[in-house]
Order: structure tokens, then C-alpha cells, then sequence
């Protein structure tokens, strides 16, 4: 049962009871400590109720996107950002963010590899709970950049994560953030922060519909692909693979790499093919071989 449920059916019991409507009072008490209350999903905001109903209409990273920009319209806060914490060795997930944080933002994020020192992201693989980034321990100054350069970037001084276990022990993240600072934050978040966990609920629920994939551990794409991803992994181009092996055309090739993955790049069905483990069920090839006989490599036909 939500916070604000049970404080309301407190003071509402009370007021009843000041008035001398003690029989409407006591029925109201053994309701509230009867346990059949305590799974009731119901809103403060019906704004927010609305926008939870939404979610069974996503079909798309944009529509999760304006609707990530709804819900810091209504709370109010800065930006929305949902990540991926943990995939697992069977799923990954595509895209691994949405969020409405400014492009600038974004990339200076990547340009300077700040997934590999993010606070937020390392406490978010240790918890289960939501928690306030007031309690992120700011006193390295490594970290204390982070958040200072962040601000800096218009993403806020104060925020809010909740981690939450999806499918097969895959681990994603909704983040909310704020210009006020934590103290005042907290204060005008926390009697929210009931329907914004509801909502997030149904947020991460709908992100992950639209992009986990499941890889089964017998799914693996055919040899020839796994030949060039190998290549690909190894720092080789299409065209040089394309030489080695004698591909005719390259685009439908690398169009079938990606469509197995549903990677968006030949790079991000690398780096999946590599996660998943898959190019260690590639057999030997010849060339791979060194000895004292005086052959050629054996290419592979395409």
C-alpha cells in the first residue's frame, strides 16, 4: 500500500473519531490493518494515472521518449533517463538508454567514457531499493567532477534512481532529475515518489518489451556470418573479408549481420556477438593452423 494511502485512512480515521463517528471510525481501522488494502495500485495524481496508462500504447523508442518528457512535466522535474544496469548472457538490450537528457550532454557522456566512473550506475548494480543521490558518496573528486560537470550540462543538482529486476535476471534503471537541491528535492519528491514507482513500474515494464532480446543459447547466427563477425572483431573491414572470402555483395551481407542482431550498426552486432559468447562456436579453419606443411589456407565458400 502507498504512503500516502495509509496517511490519508490515518487522518481520515481520526478526524471521524473527533467528530464522534466512532463505529464509521473502527470499521475504517479494521479495513486499513486488514491486509486487503495493501496491494491496492491507486494514484495521487491522476495526471500520473494517465500517463501509466499510456504505456500499453508504446510501440517505439520516440513514443518512450516524448513520453519519458510527460513525466518530468507532471512531477515537475528536469530530465528522465531509463538505462540498462545488467544484461545477462542469453539478452541484451536495444537500445541500452532512453532518455530526454540534451544531446550535448550525451555526447560529451560517451566522449569521455563516463559509463566507465558513473556513481548512479555503480549503485544502481549494488541495490534493489530506489534511492536519492544525496547518499552517493561525493568525496572523490573524480566523482565529484562527474556530478559538477553533469550540472554544469543542465541535468540538475539532485536525482532519484530505481532499479528494478526485469526478465531472467536482467537488471534495468528509471532515473529522474532535478534543479533544486537534495534537501528541497527530497521534500517535494517524497510525497510523489509513491506514483512515480508505480509508473516506473509499467516505464521499464514497456522498455523492455520494446527492447530486450532474448538470444537462446542454441540461436546462433550461420557459420558464414560468424566467419565475418570474427574478422570484424579482429579489426578487419567488410571489403577485406570480402576479399578473403570472395563475397559478391557486401551491403546484403552485412544487412543479414545486423538483422539477426537487430543492431543498428556492424559495430553493435559485434560487440552483441561478443557478449553472447557466440564466436567461440566457431570451428577452426585452416589458416588458423600453423605447421610444417606447406599448404594454403582453405577459404571459406560463400
Amino acid at each position: 500500500m502507498s504512503d500516502w494511502i495509509q496517511s490519508s485512512l490515518t487522518d481520515t480515521i481520526t478526524s471521524l473519531r473527533n467528530v464522534g463517528m466512532i463505529d464509521l471510525a473502527n470499521d475504517m481501522e479494521r479495513l486499513l490493518f486488514s491486509g486487503e488494502i495493501d496491494t491496492l495500485r491507486v494514484y495521487r495524481k491522476t495526471e500520473i494515472e494517465s500517463l501509466a496508462s499510456a504505456t500499453d500504447e508504446l510501440n517505439d523508442e520516440a513514443g518512450l521518449v516524448a513520453l519519458l518528457r510527460q513525466v518530468t512535466e507532471s512531477l515537475p522535474l528536469a530530465h528522465a533517463t531509463i538505462h540498462v544496469v545488467r544484461e545477462t548472457e542469453n539478452m541484451t538490450f536495444n537500445p541500452k538508454v532512453v532518455t530526454t537528457y540534451p544531446k550535448a550532454w550525451i555526447e560529451r557522456y560517451v566522449a569521455r567514457k563516463y559509463a566507465r566512473i558513473d556513481p548512479v550506475f555503480s549503485v544502481s548494480s549494488e541495490r534493489i531499493a530506489g534511492f536519492y543521490w544525496d547518499i552517493i558518496d561525493r568525496s572523490n573528486p573524480i566523482v565529484d567532477a562527474f556530478f559538477k560537470d553533469a550540472e554544469s550540462m543542465g541535468i540538475g543538482r539532485s536525482g532519484y534512481t530505481l532499479p528494478s529486476l526485469v526478465w531472467h535476471g536482467a537488471k534495468v534503471a528509471i532515473s529522474v532529475t532535478s534543479m533544486l537541491t537534495p534537501d528541497d528535492f527530497r521534500r517535494t519528491f517524497e510525497p510523489m515518489r509513491s506514483d512515480f514507482e508505480m509508473l516506473a513500474d509499467d516505464l521499464l515494464s514497456a522498455y523492455s518489451e520494446l527492447a530486450a532480446q532474448e538470444f537462446p543459447p542454441e540461436r546462433v547466427p550461420p557459420e558464414r556470418l560468424l566467419r565475418l563477425l570474427y574478422g570484424l572483431a579482429h579489426g578487419k573491414t567488410m571489403r577485406e573479408l570480402s576479399e578473403q572470402f570472395g563475397i559478391g555483395d557486401i551491403e546484403e551481407e552485412s544487412r543479414a549481420i545486423c538483422e539477426f542482431y537487430d543492431a543498428r550498426t556492424l559495430l553493435q552486432a559485434v560487440m552483441i556477438c561478443t557478449r553472447l559468447n557466440h564466436l567461440e562456436s566457431l570451428p577452426f579453419d585452416r589458416w588458423e593452423i600453423a605447421s610444417d606443411a606447406d599448404e594454403e589456407a582453405e577459404t571459406v565458400d560463400f
